[in-house]
């Protein structure tokens, strides 16, 4: 998506935040988007307090504005009533109705180039290649720990923010930004500024293993999820709520696929959504907090049980299984086909 705004080049969009959290990234794509519960709506916002036509965000010349649309419960920026329009900037806070709020991010094109993870404790560069670096001690990790989790932490590297996804935190980081995993500091670097007299290390990723995947929410016991690979290694997920978030996951992978979609973008499902398929539209508010735990704790299920945990991908408000092989509801169906390659 490239559009016109206030910086030539640069594009909007909307993050919408539940307790502060992103369960959804909302790229706006034309020049007018409306914003409201009603399904005609570009933007369907289902929240009991916001009307079914809301407002609208305009996209030209004089930059972005929000018009609100004689909304029941109003439309706010940073707190203040619109009282017809009012523009909008990069990092202010849409609020519609009462609990419905949005961030403005303004997102400049890419420009940053190659980029490379200085491990600081270990004192090696490691250049990263290709949309994600996976960072532990496992055959797929091209950043690699010593003695660490299997799996410890990713970066996806997107067109305008690379996002950090490890158990601690959640978070875009920025060129120069440190972080820290499984007791070693990082630092995100732009290699164009480096000295390259240290010699750079990894940046060849191993293929993840072949796995299968049952889910069914029809079992006797509840819903239970079995992950079986070419080794014969079988492990059974029947925790409910790890169960239920694989069947979610799967069904939208299993979706995209069948319709053709391309991998780049098969699978992808907002955080938002999975908060509803697995607790509920009811408990979304209240699902927030436990999101992040959830996924933790079944990623690190799935490497204690020898299955690699970076098939579960995190990005900025969304999240995706990475399976070809997928079973939906098949309890009774007898041992999966033969995997294929994640």
């Amino acid at each position: 998506m490239r559009i016109m705004s206030d910086e030539a080049g640069s594009r909007i969009e909307f993050e919408l935040l539940r307790d502060g959290t992103v369960v959804r990234v909302i790229r706006v794509r034309s020049e007018s988007v409306t914003l409201g519960r009603d399904m005609t709506n570009a933007v369907v916002l289902l929240d009991e307090d916001v009307s079914c036509n809301h407002a609208i965000v305009a996209i030209g010349s004089e930059g972005v504005r929000i018009r609100d649309l004689r909304s029941t419960n109003g439309t706010f920026v940073n707190g203040d009533r619109v009282a017809n329009e009012a523009p909008l900037k990069h990092g202010d806070l849409l609020r519609l109705g009462e609990s419905c709020v949005l961030r403005v991010r303004q997102v400049a094109p890419d420009t940053s180039g190659a980029l490379a993870l200085t491990d600081l404790t270990a004192g090696t560069i490691h250049r990263i290649d290709g949309p994600r670096c996976l960072i532990g001690s496992g055959t797929s990790c091209q950043v690699e720990i010593p003695g660490g989790p299997r799996f410890a932490a990713s970066l996806e590297i997107g067109a305008d923010e690379v996002w950090l996804d490890c158990e601690q935190e959640n978070r875009a980081i920025a060129i120069g930004d440190t972080f820290e995993v499984a007791g070693h500091t990082f630092r995100l670097e732009a290699m164009e500024r480096m000295n390259l007299r240290v010699t750079l290390t990894g940046g060849t990723v191993t293929a993840s293993p072949t796995y299968a995947l049952q889910v069914a929410l029809d079992a006797p016991g509840g819903p239970v999820a079995r992950l079986s690979d070419h080794r014969g290694l079988s492990h059974t997920v029947g925790a409910e709520n790890r169960a239920t978030l694989l069947y979610v996951l799967a069904r939208r992978r299993k979706e995209d696929l069948d319709k053709g979609e391309p991998e780049s973008v098969a699978g992808w499902i907002d955080d938002e959504d999975v908060l509803i398929g697995v607790w509920g539209r009811a408990a979304l508010h209240q699902a927030t907090s436990n999101w992040s735990v959830l996924l933790h704790r079944l990623r690190r299920e799935l490497d204690e049980a020898g299955f690699d945990p970076s098939i579960i991908e995190k990005r900025r408000g969304a999240v995706r299984l990475r399976l070809r092989h997928i079973e939906l509801n098949g309890s009774g169906a007898g041992p999966p086909g033969p995997p294929v390659p994640a």
